[in-house]
C-alpha cells in the first residue's frame, strides 16, 4: 500500500507539474480527460496487428471502429498534397 501512495503522490505531483506551467516540449504536452480516460482503457491494451478488417489477431473489432482505413488516410494525403 505504501508504493501505491508513493505512486499516487508522485502521479498527482507531476499532474500539477504540468497544470501550472506552459511546457513547448511536446512529450510534456497536457493532454485532455478523454485522451486520458481512453489511454488508459483496455483499448490502448490490444494487440493488432495487419490492417483495420484483416488483422492477424481477434479483439481489434472495437479499435477498427475507430482507426480509420488506409485506403482513406491515402486519399487524405492526396487530397491535401493536390491543394
Amino acid at each position: 500500500m505504501k508504493n501505491l501512495e508513493h505512486v499516487l503522490d508522485l502521479t498527482r505531483r507531476h499532474n500539477a507539474y504540468l497544470r501550472d506551467r506552459i511546457d513547448l516540449v511536446a512529450s510534456n504536452s497536457w493532454i485532455s480527460s478523454w485522451a486520458r480516460l481512453t489511454m488508459s482503457s483496455l483499448l490502448s491494451n490490444s494487440y493488432c496487428i495487419g490492417l483495420p478488417g484483416a488483422r492477424l489477431y481477434g479483439g481489434c473489432d472495437y479499435i477498427d471502429m475507430e482507426t480509420p482505413s488506409p485506403g482513406y488516410v491515402w486519399e487524405r494525403r492526396s487530397l491535401r498534397d493536390a491543394a
